[in-house]
């Protein structure tokens, strides 16, 4: 039997489904993805293993169906409005932004369910 460590909520919208989680590449920060409004949340990993949001980020679509990370970019498969949105990371805060980016939505195949980074 497990022990419930935190609960965290999913998003600030009430009715919005959890989908995936990742954790960043310093470990100091995880990245859950919330449907229905179409948001990442950011949380910061504190030194007693407890995730604090810092962020909720609202994504261009409803329905982020997979996400992937490397490096500084994060990809969000958004199902419903069959696009990719590209994101930034802030090495820092952990945080999502769009700065330097002209463009960061591109059209998908129809109802995409994961992306991926490639070598």
């Amino acid at each position: 039997m497990f022990d419930l460590a935190q609960e965290l909520e999913l998003s600030s919208t009430p009715g919005d489904a959890g989908a995936e989680i990742l954790v960043g590449p310093s470990g100091q920060f995880v990245y859950g993805s919330s449907r229905g409004s179409g948001v990442v949340l950011v949380y910061s990993l504190k030194e007693d293993d407890t995730l604090v949001k810092v962020q909720e980020y609202n994504l261009s679509g409803t329905w982020p169906r997979s996400m992937a990370i490397r490096d500084s970019l994060m990809a969000v498969a958004d199902q419903y409005g069959e696009s990719v949105q590209v994101l930034n990371i802030d090495p820092v805060t952990g945080m999502l932004n769009t700065d330097n980016m002209d463009h960061n939505v591109f059209a998908a195949p129809p109802g995409p369910s994961f992306v991926g980074f490639m070598d």
